[in-house]
């Protein structure tokens, strides 16, 4: 399948991931400050400099989670799938910024992991809440046609062409909308237009703009 363009949906969720793990880190700091009894003067995050760390380990965990793949369209991915993709990564970005702790703040080991350990649960309950959200935001308006993925159907192989374009038809709740087929053969019994041959792949695309190819 052929992805024509970057989902813009999938970097605002970055961002708003970003955002997440920012307010998990701040309420991590304030639970811990409040059950331990203690805050760390060598470290407080109202500092300009602990401020500014904390923003370079947000960006380090939107990175990770970019490489983790996280970012499937929902719709396309079991839920669970999508959990377990939050929870891996989290352990990657928590479990590295836990070791860099406990290394560098020797003298205040015990708050600095224990407020990492918290970030991290608070941040995946918070993203696995969101992640359910806008499953179900986007399933509604996938079912309403709110969101279309404009489809073009590549290859001579009518059988499997006439079954994907079939399996589009019968389920409105995929979003995804078939424009044509291109094929050196002509079937009429596919049930969408012909737009062209294959010598003409590169001008179909470029005319039409779809969204995905499928082979």
């Amino acid at each position: 399948m052929y992805n024509h363009n970057k989902s813009t949906f999938a970097v605002v969720e970055n961002y708003i991931d970003m955002l997440v793990n920012i307010i998990a880190i701040y309420i991590a700091y304030f639970f811990v400050s409040l059950g331990l009894g203690e805050i760390p003067e060598s470290f407080s995050p109202t500092e300009p400099i602990p401020v500014i760390s904390i923003f370079v380990t947000v960006i380090i965990g939107s990175l990770i989670y970019q490489a983790s793949n996280t970012y499937k369209t929902h719709i396309y991915v079991k839920a669970y799938l999508a959990v377990v993709a939050i929870i891996k990564a989290n352990l990657v970005y928590f479990g590295l910024i836990a070791i860099v702790f406990f290394i560098a703040f020797e003298e205040t080991q015990t708050f600095m992991v224990t407020w990492v350990l918290v970030s991290a649960l608070l941040s995946t309950v918070f993203l696995i809440f969101k992640r359910n959200v806008i499953l179900a935001v986007m399933r509604s308006l996938h079912k309403k046609q709110y969101i279309l993925r404009k489809v073009i159907v590549v290859g001579d192989n009518t059988a499997a062409a006439k079954d994907f374009i079939r399996q589009v038809t019968d389920n409105p709740q995929y979003g995804m909308m078939v424009i044509g087929y291109v094929g050196n053969k002509t079937d009429p019994e596919l049930a969408c237009d012909k737009l062209g041959v294959f010598k003409d792949l590169d001008k179909i695309i470029d005319e039409h703009r779809p969204t995905d190819i499928v082979f």
